[in-house]
C-alpha cells in the first residue's frame, strides 16, 4: 500500500484542488501551498480521473450534489483568489478570478439559470412558503411533523429554525390570534 496522500488530508485541500482544477500552474500552486510539484501532479491526475468517473455517472448524480460540488470548487477558487489578493500577487488574482468565473459560468449554464428563472423560482418559493405557513399555523401537529422531516432531510439549519419558530408561534396565544397568515 502506498503512502497516504498529503493533499487528501490537508486542511486547505479544497483550495489546492480548486487551484489544480483552475489550471493555475503547478509551480505556483507548489509555492503557494508548500506541496511538491510531483505530489501536485499525482493528485491532479487522480482528481481528473475521479472527475471523469463522476462525469460518466452524472446521470446518476442528483442535480443538487452536482451543484454542491461546483459550489465547493468556486468557493475554493475564491479562497485562492483572496489569499493571492492578501499577498498582492496580481497575476495569481487574475488567474484565480478567471478560473472562478469559469466555474460559475459552468454552474449557470448547466442549470440553465437566467434572471427570469430566478425570479420565477423566488415567486414559487414564496407561494409555497405562504401555503405551508397557513397549514402549520392551523395545525401545530403538522408543524412539528414538518420540523422533524426537515431535520431528517438535513435541510439548512436556517430553514429548520424558521419552521420551528412557525410551529411554536401557533402554540403561543397572541393578541391578534393566528389570523394574520
Amino acid at each position: 500500500m502506498g503512502r497516504p496522500s498529503i493533499i487528501k488530508h490537508a486542511k486547505n485541500r479544497g483550495e489546492i484542488e480548486a487551484a489544480l482544477l483552475g489550471n493555475l500552474g503547478l509551480e505556483w500552486i507548489s509555492a503557494r501551498f508548500g506541496v511538491s510539484v510531483s505530489t501536485l501532479r499525482r493528485h491532479r491526475e487522480r482528481l481528473f480521473a475521479s472527475l471523469a468517473g463522476d462525469i460518466q455517472e452524472a446521470s446518476a448524480i442528483a442535480p443538487t450534489e452536482y451543484v454542491e460540488r461546483l459550489e465547493e470548487i468556486a468557493d475554493g477558487l475564491r479562497r485562492v483568489r483572496n489569499r493571492a489578493e492578501s499577498t498582492n500577487d496580481n497575476a495569481s488574482v487574475v488567474r484565480a478570478s478567471a478560473a472562478e468565473a469559469q466555474v460559475i459560468r459552468d454552474l449557470i449554464d448547466r442549470l440553465g439559470i437566467d434572471d427570469s428563472d430566478t425570479a420565477d423560482s423566488l415567486r414559487d418559493a414564496q407561494a409555497i412558503f405562504k401555503a405551508i405557513k397557513r397549514i402549520v399555523v392551523n395545525s401545530p401537529e403538522t408543524g412539528r411533523e414538518l420540523v422533524a422531516i426537515l431535520r431528517d432531510q438535513k435541510a439548512p439549519e436556517s430553514l429548520q429554525i424558521a419552521a420551528q419558530r412557525l410551529a411554536e408561534a401557533n402554540l403561543t396565544p397572541t393578541l391578534e390570534g393566528n389570523s394574520n397568515v
